[in-house]
């Protein structure tokens, strides 16, 4: 055995030792080598001595020094042995520990398909606990329906040398099932024959393939599709939407939503949709669409916001339905709509002009049949009361004057009813004349303030008719409900004529006039369906507390 002794590099602990062994020597050589004679047989016939014989001329520390030379070579063997014992258990503890909690199942068959070794992950997967699978054949585990999966599997991969892949259903312990990737290898060991097998949980990923093959099946459908990056660049359309637009999937694919545009709508309509996408994650209503060819299309637009697990958008799916038919029928509806509702108001302005008849007629006919009658009796009362002597009692004259006095009580209420079912000087004088007479009268019945002014010359007799209505009912509505002292009427222009009402009463909320049951607003409602069926504009202004203000214009 040969040892080499050198001054560099720097000597470790043991080899310190050596270096004080060999110093004594004083060798002046810078590196030497010590040699040790090999051991010889004493029974060596061609050695007369045998080793048991000394030789004496070798010096006694010569011989020590190599004993000790070689106790410290083999301590420092014993060290590397030992260090060398240490770092296999580290590495087979990591072994051990990548083995248990590796991220798939690893198991061992023998070719009785036993097992024979599993780590803690395969033992999850089958849903069992380890020591009860040693020794265990796999197949109980395997779903009944996939058993003929797993039996050729098994013999291709005893018989085979390459790597055999399947994917088998699992049924496990609790009877839930997994699908997993069987990845086996054949080992051979001896005249023994093991076979690895990798197991691989690929429930998840077979759910979510059946999803996104659902999800492509159902974007491929007859409704028109569009999936687009966060910043609205398209990146995938389905062929409804080339059916649609026009546009090949080739020349939409990089291209914006925009392209769709036909710049119908203002910046606030898209401000207000892609808010509504922020705010709930979705957005519908309807838009025009320019096809390539430039048609336009009536579309159905349908927004969804795909987010990520932060909540930020990354993408957006659109739906796309033409509703060309539903436009036309919708136009059509509408124009139907506007013939009836035509219809309506001229047989509503029919029925206002045959009341107004009505009304002049028995207005009429109450003043010419009551009037002469009323008039004949006062005349007869006058003779009577002239005929009578002087000397007639108190009573008697009292009940004379009170027969009078009602009878001209009698004469002034025909004259009011028929002022109000139609004056006569609305006819034959005009609206003006009609308004202050009405006017003058409402202020003795009710003792408001109400003050007329009018700057018009005459209107058509149906002008002249509704808006004497709608102040008469503007001022009898005032009375009832507004608490008012003063009305104000105003009259101008020619056309449109403007007419306003005005009272300082308690006023109300305008929000109770919109209302499906409108408190105290008949007459408001009523004011404002004459005037919109007559082609003109009804504004009402009230704050409580303030008054109110109704202005006419027709």
């Amino acid at each position: 055995m040969k040892i080499k002794l050198s001054r560099s590099p720097a000597p470790t602990s043991r080899q310190g030792d050596l270096v004080a062994a060999v110093k004594p020597l004083d060798f002046a050589a810078p590196e030497m080598v010590v040699s040790r004679p090999a051991r010889k047989d004493p029974k060596d016939k061609n050695d007369p001595k045998g080793d048991h014989q000394r030789d004496p001329s070798r010096p006694a520390e010569e011989l020590l020094h190599l004993l000790q030379v070689h106790q410290i070579e083999l301590e420092m063997q014993n060290d590397a042995l030992r260090q060398s014992q240490i770092e296999l258990g580290k590495s087979r503890d990591r072994y051990i520990e990548f083995y248990d909690f590796a991220p798939v199942g690893y198991l061992t068959l023998n070719d009785k398909c036993l097992i024979s070794e599993i780590n803690l992950t395969g033992a999850a997967l089958l849903g069992a606990d380890r020591s009860k699978l040693v020794r265990r054949r796999f197949s109980p585990y395997v779903a009944p329906e996939e058993l003929h999966r797993w039996r050729h599997h098994f013999l291709q991969m005893i018989s085979e040398d390459e790597k055999q892949s399947c994917e088998v259903t699992l049924q496990r312990a609790d009877q839930s099932r997994i699908t997993v990737q069987m990845d086996s290898l054949r080992l051979v060991k001896g005249d023994q024959v093991f076979t690895t097998i990798v197991l691989i949980d690929i429930t998840e990923r077979k759910r979510l393939d059946v999803e996104l093959r659902i999800a492509a099946t159902a974007f491929e459908s007859s409704e028109s599709m569009v999936i687009t990056g966060a910043d609205s660049v398209i990146l995938k359309v389905n062929h409804a939407f080339t059916v649609l637009t026009g546009y090949t999937a080739e020349e939409a694919i990089g291209g914006k939503m925009s392209m769709l545009s036909m710049d119908r709508e203002d910046s606030s309509f898209y401000t207000e949709m892609r808010q509504s996408v922020r705010d709930t994650g979705a957005w519908q209503g309807e838009i025009w669409n320019q096809r390539k060819n430039g048609e336009t299309t009536p579309l159905w637009l349908t927004i969804t916001a795909v987010t990520a697990s932060a909540g930020e958008i990354t993408h957006f799916v659109g739906t796309l339905t033409d509703i060309s038919a539903l436009v036309k029928e919708r136009a059509k509806m509408r124009e139907e709509l506007t013939t009836y509702q035509r219809s309506l108001d001229a047989v509503s302005l029919r029925m206002i002009s045959v009341q107004e008849e009505i009304k002049r007629r028995l207005s009429g006919e109450l003043h010419d049949r009551t009037s002469p009658n009323l008039a004949a009796i006062e005349l007869d009362l006058s003779l009577i009361a002239a005929a009578l002597p002087t000397e007639l009692s108190d009573d008697l004259i009292m009940r004379l004057a009170d027969t009078r006095a009602l009878l001209e009580d009698t004469e002034a209420s025909i004259r009011e009813i028929c002022g109000e079912l139609r004056p006569a000087v609305l006819d034959y004088a005009g609206l003006v004349p009609a308004l202050e007479g009405y006017a003058s009268q409402f202020a003795m019945r009710t003792g408001m303030v109400v003050k007329v002014n009018c700057d018009i010359d005459r209107l058509s007799p149906e002008v002249e008719s509704l808006l004497f209505r709608i102040c008469q009912e503007a001022m009898t509505n005032s009375a009832k409900h507004s608490k008012a002292n003063r009305i104000t009427v105003g009259l101008s222009g020619a056309y449109p004529v403007t007419l306003t009402v005005t009272d300082d009463g308690v006023g109300f909320d305008l929000a109770a006039l919109n209302a499906e049951t409108p408190i105290n607003g008949l007459g408001l409602l009523n004011m404002r369906e004459i005037t919109e069926i007559s082609g003109g504009k009804f504004n009402i202004k009230s704050t409580p507390g303030a008054g109110t203000r109704i202005q006419i214009e027709i």
